[in-house]
């Protein structure tokens, strides 16, 4: 495990290279750390570009089946969407999902396997597996209360509730819906949580059950017509609701309750303090139970611990029975499968990843450790062997933007992501929110100085989600303790500060370049250019550069300033006052990283480059591969270079994670 070698270093010493947006700046840095991972087997580094594996997509909720296909299963993840198995949950393949991070049931058909439903807020529906989608002109994502959650089959009518209760009814397989009644839920939450908005349907013939997690059961006895609270406004645990022919059940804060006649009457039994997150079924008549780490059995009216399932540090979020009686085991890096009725379990995790990755950071003393950010989906990663394995980090960040090492401890890491300032103080193991609750806006740009222990700047995005009242630099100088203004010279508009950097050459000086803003796909206004700061970044000046709006980054080799814009490469060697263009471009300019005399850099629509004459002369790089030619839609990818520039990294969004022996 990551966690357990990173708490086991030792810190000897301090440094004060940079890694730039891309990796490590300096070829003189000597290691601080008396030792560094030493994978088992070794990275084996080619001279090719090769695409490394994915990160295990996680965070699985919900899964779906259909009795005319006992292979075809739909399995639901909050992050990266729907996946579809066709061999019984062997194997996995990422649907169209038009957006993910939902947290919604998916349906398939009884009669159909390639009809299958996906709330996105609006309900979509797919008659081809999920390959392409149809609005069924019901639910809203931007209203929350209006957002899709939970679907039956009634029969042959299709039954949808949305976060507030309201029930659509479908007797044309999904093609138009009518309101029915609404559940009566506004008393058990006067507020919008995620979590407590994620709603489950179950039926057996007329017979409806529906829970709201963390709020309640309701029942309904004539197909959804009418409903009637069950559960006296427990703390219901939503996957933990289940129904066949005969039966039903759920779990909340006051036991586990089983009914032997189709959720007529249900009789409570105490579940010794456990928290039951899931349930599955089985055709003997029992049913499993799962904690979020245990299994439990219900059987004969006794329930009894069964097995621990290995979820490393992961939780159990869902699970399923299949028609084989193969039980899926949805947790927050992916799937387990048993066919022994839960007793053991094995990862059924291919083609279940995540390839939205975006953001790099290579370690400048360990030369196999390596930080993965995505751009939306699943969060941030850790690698200790040069990217042949990412490991989840301990901690959710969504919409990761920049992550940087403290020159002056090679413990610390801090990372923007949406509203967070995240920051670890032992590599990855842990990680604390660097920012109070008051600053709670869209942050982009990240630097420390190192010049100055305890100086941290960050950036904030004028628009979007979040969105700030303007674009400003926040600074501390206490290690994030007391944050404050320090925007002094930023112009107006709704640009992003994104990309800043310390000058490792010259104290007190930093540049920030602005960017695109919105979320996501940064379809927003664009920036406005680069601004400088000669006194630590309390107050900013433009630098007049024609033609340059966008700046994706800065990097640092030897005193020369490497820049990634939207007319190319740009390089100085006075701190930034003055620029020269190094590598011309009619695209954007992504991502750029140096090693010494070495510069790489990763255009929009030419693909990668490199420079071994600090950007005088140029070749491609890219060895013509298209996952580096299909970039004129993103505005996020990364490149980094190993501490002792023996590999280089690119991350692709949409492709994933490439290693090079540079």
């Amino acid at each position: 495990m990551i966690a357990v070698w990173l708490l086991s270093l030792a810190c000897t010493d301090t440094g004060t290279s940079d890694t730039g947006d891309s990796g490590p700046s300096q070829t003189s840095t000597e290691p601080v750390l008396a030792d560094c991972p030493v994978p088992d087997p070794a990275p084996v580094i080619t001279e090719d570009w090769e695409a490394l594996p994915l990160a295990s997509a996680g965070d699985v909720i919900a899964f779906a089946t259909s009795d005319a296909d006992p292979d075809r299963v739909y399995a639901m993840s909050t992050v990266n969407g729907p996946f579809r198995s066709d061999d019984g949950g062997h194997t996995w393949t990422s649907m169209n999902a038009i957006i993910t991070h939902v947290l919604a049931q998916p349906l398939a058909s009884n009669d159909d396997p390639d009809l299958v439903f996906h709330s996105v807020g609006e309900l979509y529906r797919s008659e081809d597996g999920g390959d392409s989608w149809q609005g069924t002109g019901i639910g809203d994502r931007q209203d929350n209360q209006r957002y899709i959650k939970g679907l039956a089959w009634v029969g042959s009518d299709l039954l949808a509730v949305d976060a507030s209760g309201q029930v659509f009814r479908s007797t044309d397989q999904g093609l138009t819906f009518e309101e029915g009644e609404a559940i009566d839920a506004t008393r058990h939450a006067t507020y919008y949580e995620p979590d407590n908005n994620w709603w489950r349907l179950e039926a057996q013939g007329d017979t409806v059950l529906a829970a709201r997690h963390r709020f309640g059961v309701w029942r309904s006895f004539d197909g959804g017509e009418t409903w009637e609270d069950v559960s006296g406004m427990r703390q219901v645990e939503a996957a933990s609701l289940g129904m066949d022919e005969t039966r039903a059940w759920y779990a909340d804060n006051d036991g586990f309750h089983f009914s032997e006649d189709g959720g007529a009457t249900f009789v409570r039994h105490s579940h010794d303090g456990n928290r039951f997150v899931a349930s599955a079924g089985q055709e003997d008549g029992s049913v499993l139970l799962f904690t979020e780490k245990a299994i439990w059995r219900y059987e004969g009216g006794t329930l009894n611990p069964w097995a621990v399932a290995d979820l490393s540090n992961s939780q159990a979020l869902s699970a399923h029975t299949l028609f084989d009686d193969t039980v899926l085991m949805g947790h927050e890096q992916g799937i387990l499968r048993s066919q022994d009725g839960g007793l053991t379990w094995s990862a059924s995790q291919d083609g279940l990843v995540d390839d939205d990755l975006a953001v790099l950071l290579a370690h400048d003393q360990c030369s196999d450790l390596v930080f993965v950010g995505t751009q939306c989906e699943g969060g941030a990663y850790l690698s200790t062997d040069a990217g042949n394995s990412l490991q989840m980090a301990s901690i959710y960040m969504h919409y990761v933007m920049v992550a940087r090492q403290d020159p002056h401890d090679p413990y610390s890491l801090w990372v923007t992501s949406d509203d967070r300032v995240n920051r670890s103080r032992d590599l990855g193991a842990t990680w604390e929110i660097a920012v109070p609750d008051s600053l709670h806006v869209h942050f982009h740009g990240l630097d420390l100085d190192p010049h100055h222990p305890g100086t941290v700047l960050i950036g904030s995005v004028a628009s979007g989600t979040f969105r700030d009242s303007r674009p400003r630099v926040y600074r501390t100088d206490d290690d994030g303790v007391r944050w404050k203004d320090s925007s002094e010279g930023l112009p107006d508009g709704e640009y992003s500060v994104h990309a800043l950097h310390f000058a490792r050459s010259t104290e007190d000086v930093v540049l920030m370049g602005s960017f695109r803003g919105g979320d996501i796909a940064h379809n927003g206004n664009p920036g406005i250019g680069m601004f400088r700061s000669t006194d630590g970044g309390r107050s900013w000046s433009a630098i007049p550069l024609d033609g340059v709006e966008d700046v994706a980054g800065f990097v640092e080799c030897d005193g020369r300033i490497h820049a990634a814009t939207t007319t190319g490469v740009l390089a100085s060697d006075d701190a930034g006052q003055t620029w020269e263009t190094t590598w011309a471009s009619e695209h954007q300019t992504l991502a750029v990283a140096c090693f010494g005399d070495t510069v790489l850099a990763l255009d929009q629509l030419d693909g990668l480059v490199r420079s071994d004459d600090r950007g005088t002369s140029w070749t491609a790089w890219d060895q013509d591969l298209e996952a580096f030619k299909t970039l004129e839609d993103q505005y996020l990818a990364a490149l980094a270079i190993s501490a002792d520039g023996g590999a280089a990294w690119a991350a692709l969004r949409g492709e994933g994670l490439f290693r090079r022996g540079l």
